[in-house]
């Protein structure tokens, strides 16, 4: 199946089953063919072969000499005229895609056999891997297998012996037998006989699994010589299969080198043929450079001079003057660029309308002396026009070009307006930012002082609870004298009732005193009053300690709150001061932007107000070269060259071409104002150079 695609090229596809051949030729064979390839619509390809790789490649070759027969067929039956044209450019395009064609195909065929190749090493190695298993298994079993027969081979032996022994007694028990005749003899006998049927059975068993064992033996021995065999098979079936890849990939590295050569070869021809358009286009280029040099060299002129400028602007403006000046600036900025560019729009056209007059004049004079020379021009009008398509895909890409620095422009111009919004809203942000900053202090200095009056409270707390601690110590010793005084007053209390009751006894004790009821009453009576005293002073001892402690506990809890308040405007203030270096931070950069965009800005308009007047210039000499000459054939060469120019401008219309011999001047001006807005100015010095060429 063949198929033709501009992008792709021309692609071949056979399928057969699940395989699927396939072949594509890139477009540069196909584009670069002077004229285009005739491809036959019925195609004849010969069935698919077997998979094999030489029938592949043999299948491939016919196919494909069967689809360049195609094309010869077609020139044959074209006309004499245009083989004699085209038969020395469509040589090399047929040779140079019939070997890429074969390069392909031989390609192809080469990778489906390294494939397949492949894919049977892989199988190969896989198998190889089992029978490397397999053999290690089986040399496992045979030793385990030659560990049992000695094993057995020692109990056979050992059971040899014992029957030998067994048979040794059992004749010196029948001689003892006969001699003694005995029936404990003849009772040892039959258990010895026993014993001997038991161990010529265990015998015949051991003789049984030895026989089992040699056929196990015999067998493995067998299969291990199978899997060496096979193992043997496999290493030589990997070794060929990659000797047959080693081939496969020198004959692709061999197709591949022939395919680069072809490539090689095809490209030169292509360089051959391109070289004589590239020395007209070099020309053209040596035009436009020359210009260029010229352009480039006032444009330096005027940056260097610019450049001074603002380098002296960027010295003088301070950071203190730009917040108080950045909006006053940017308003007046604004409206002086806005006088200016009127100003200097006028001049340009003042000046291009007198440069087209004296263009008008000198090219009608050279159209009165072309009158004679019109047999002459017309064959260079003819290369003219060649080179003006030539030209007009240049536009093309200029016009391209133009296309994608206009939305640069409009791309820097948002930026702009973002960059102003950010430096209206920047003094907003940092006038907020010194605000929280200001509050933040304030409210650190409150807590400053807040902290200062918590302290002084806990230090007058102390004091109050050093008084308190020192009055408790004092209740505590009165509380102790009068402790003492109460065990004064009982041992009293107990020396009077020693007396009554001594009384009765012994009358004339000297040892005891006797006191009266009113003096015991007197005592009872201090003692009762000097309880009720200490227990007072111990409740108001108890009562201020309680204050005291109620007092502490207060100012902990505020000192712990004046702390927390204390570390969380901490935190504030950190914040507070963090985002204010960060806005000095934001602004400075700002500022710096600021300042780089301007200086941006002004190159950008210099560069501007210097490329402007040029291009109305060349615009303009190419509408007044436009305008018909008074012969008939020159109005149809201009009419064409316009018809070119408008098929190559996108978004002009029919009215853009010349149609009447002589337009109005309000057309001429509609012209060059489109003119304008669509050619660059490398292109319109570039039609003003051809056009006033045959003057010379």
């Amino acid at each position: 199946m063949w198929e033709f695609n501009g992008k792709v090229g021309m692609s071949w596809m056979h399928k057969k089953e699940d395989a699927i051949l396939s072949c594509t030729f890139p477009s540069s064979f196909i584009a670069s063919t002077a004229t285009p390839i005739p491809i036959p619509t019925p195609i004849v390809l010969y069935p698919l072969p077997s998979s094999s790789p030489l029938l592949l490649l043999i299948h491939s070759f016919l196919s494909l000499f069967r689809l360049l027969q195609g094309p010869v067929r077609n020139s044959e039956e074209s006309p004499s005229s245009e083989s004699s044209n085209n038969g020395a450019t469509s040589r090399i395009p047929k040779v140079s895609l019939s070997l890429a064609c074969f390069g392909w195909m031989s390609l192809i065929t080469i990778g489906f056999v390294v494939a397949e190749q492949r894919s049977k090493l892989v199988g190969q190695e896989i198998s190889k891997t089992e029978t490397v298993e397999e053999l290690e298994n089986t040399k496992k079993l045979i030793e385990e297998l030659k560990t049992n027969l000695e094993r057995i081979e020692k109990e056979e032996l050992e059971a040899k012996e014992e029957a030998d022994l067994l048979s040794v007694k059992i004749e010196e028990m029948e001689e003892d037998i006969v001699s003694e005749a005995s029936v404990e003899a003849k009772a040892q006998l039959d258990a010895e006989k026993a014993r001997h049927a038991a161990a010529v059975s265990d015998l015949e068993f051991v003789k049984r699994e030895l026989d089992s064992l040699n056929k196990e033996y015999t067998c493995m021995v067998s299969e291990r010589d199978v899997a060496a065999r096979k193992a043997e098979d496999a290493v030589a079936a990997s070794k060929e299969a990659e000797k047959a890849l080693e081939n496969l990939t020198n004959e692709l590295i061999a197709t591949k080198e022939s395919l680069s050569a072809t490539r090689a070869a095809h490209l030169e021809a292509e360089e051959k043929r391109s070289g004589i358009a590239d020395e007209e286009f070099h020309k053209c280029r040596l035009e436009l450079e020359e210009a260029e040099e010229e352009l480039e060299k006032l444009n330096k002129q005027v940056l260097s001079a610019r450049v001074l400028k603002s380098k002296l602007d960027a010295s003088s403006s301070l950071l203190l003057d730009l917040k108080a000046e950045l909006a006053a600036y940017m308003g007046s900025k604004l409206k002086e660029q806005g006088n200016l560019e009127l100003k200097k729009e006028l001049e340009e056209v003042k000046l291009n309308i007198e440069k087209a007059a004296a263009e008008v004049d000198s090219l009608r004079e050279a159209s009165m002396s072309l009158k004679s020379e019109l047999e002459d021009e017309k064959s260079i009008l003819s290369g003219l026009r060649q080179s003006e398509e030539m030209a007009a895909t240049a536009v093309t890409t200029l016009q391209e070009e133009l296309e994608k620095t206009r939305s640069l422009i409009a791309f820097r111009r948002m930026k702009e307006q973002e960059d102003r919004e950010m430096m209206i809203e920047l003094p907003k942000k940092l006038q907020e930012v010194e605000k929280e900053a200001e509050e933040a202090r304030a409210l650190l200095k409150a807590a400053q002082a807040e902290l200062m009056e918590a302290e002084q409270e806990a230090e007058q707390a102390k004091a109050l609870a050093t008084t308190l601690e020192n009055k408790l110590l004092s209740t505590e010793k009165e509380i102790e004298s009068a402790k003492v005084s109460e065990k004064f007053a009982r041992d009293a209390i107990k020396a009077l009732e020693k007396t009554e009751t001594g009384k009765s006894g012994n009358e004339s004790d000297p040892s005891k005193v006797t006191l009266t009821l009113d003096e015991y009453q007197e005592l009872s009576k201090r003692t009762y009053k000097a309880e009720e005293q200490a227990n007072a002073r111990i409740a108001a001892a108890n009562a201020q300690i309680e204050k005291a402690k109620e007092l502490e506990l207060r100012s902990l809890e505020k000192l712990e709150e004046l702390n927390e308040e204390l570390s969380v405007r901490r935190e504030s203030l950190k914040i507070a001061t963090e985002n204010a270096d960060r806005a000095k931070e934001g602004k400075l950069a700002i500022e710096y932007e600021l300042r780089t965009w301007i200086t941006e800005q002004e190159e950008q308009q210099r560069k501007a107000d210097e490329l402007s007047p040029d291009t109305d210039t060349e615009v303009e000499a190419i509408v007044d070269a436009a305008t018909p000459l008074p012969d008939q054939h020159l109005s149809s060469s201009n009419c064409n060259d316009a018809s070119v120019l408008t098929e190559s401008a996108p978004g002009t219309g029919p009215a853009s071409a010349p149609e009447a011999p002589a337009p109005a001047p309000d057309t001429k001006t509609k012209k060059k104002k489109k003119l304008k807005s669509l050619f660059p100015t490398k292109v319109v010095m570039f039609f003003s150079k051809r056009k006033t060429h045959p003057a010379k």
